[in-house]
């Protein structure tokens, strides 16, 4: 086979590939198709059966009477008060969480109703829609199948007529192969997919060199950093021991002079 009709075939072979690409992406779409109708609709709930709106409405009132009650007791202190006020406070709690469980039950009863209403509603939606699609996307999931398979064994006759691996029966090796061919950088097949695989190999130890380089370069920042604020705390440190040096030393003058102007002998030994 000249380099012309290589040329030729490899184009061919790329044309079928796009083709098989196309065929798998449409069957994707057809599968994600199905797949939404055959989904089960997310049907709603009816929500709790406790009320907890009751129970803070009902508990707030019951502690406010509580409230009044202690401050009364508060003023007549006893033994037996403070019991009584327990077992009222006990009561009602017992009576809050009563009362929230019965109005939550009745509301969860109402709306039970309403919410089985609107699932059998999305249910037989669900089997209306499921009965009338279902088929035509099955039978077009099988078409498009089909298509696939047929693409696939294209895309092989054409690499198998001229000498092409499966590894390379892709889009992106098929375009730089061409490349290689049609520039003259390569004169065969072989050379060709040797040409390939060094740069393949030249580009991934370029990214681990550009990827090092980075980690290195964010260790230096890093490293940089940290000295910087160590430099900057040193330097921070120096300044309040030079401050502190000086003061003392200003302190101890002070005190010097002071004493020398209150010793009498300093002061008889000077000039009258």
């Amino acid at each position: 086979m000249t380099k012309t009709e290589l040329i030729s075939a490899l184009r061919l072979c790329a044309r079928k590939v796009e083709e098989r690409d196309n065929a798998e992406i449409q069957l994707n779409i057809a599968r994600r198709e199905l797949a939404a109708v055959q989904a089960p609709p997310k049907l709603k709930e009816a929500g709790e059966k406790f009320s907890f709106l009751t129970f803070l409405i009902f508990g707030g009132i019951y502690l406010l009477n509580i409230g009044r009650g202690f401050r009364w007791i508060y003023a007549h202190l006893t033994e037996k008060l403070l019991l009584v006020l327990l077992l009222y406070l006990l009561i009602g709690i017992a009576l809050d969480l009563a009362v929230s469980f019965l109005i939550g039950w009745i509301a969860y009863s109402i709306r039970v109703n309403k919410v089985n209403a609107a699932n059998a509603a999305l249910t037989a939606k669900f089997r209306e829609n499921k009965q009338a699609k279902e088929p035509r996307l099955l039978a077009e999931c099988q078409r498009r199948q089909e298509r696939l398979y047929h693409a696939q064994q294209e895309v092989t006759r054409c690499a198998q007529s001229c000498g092409l691996h499966e590894n390379y029966q892709d889009s992106k090796p098929l375009i730089y192969l061409i490349s290689y061919l049609e520039t003259g950088r390569s004169d065969t097949l072989k050379e060709a997919i040797n040409l390939y695989e060094r740069e393949l190999r030249e580009d991934a130890r370029d990214d681990a060199a550009a990827r090092h380089r980075k980690e290195m370069q964010q260790k230096a920042n890093a490293i940089y950093e940290e000295t910087a604020r160590s430099t900057a705390a040193a330097e921070a440190a120096a300044r309040k021991a030079d401050e502190a040096a000086f003061w003392g030393a200003a302190a101890t003058l002070a005190a010097s002079t002071q004493k020398k102007s209150s010793d009498p002998n300093c002061s008889a030994a000077a000039p009258t």
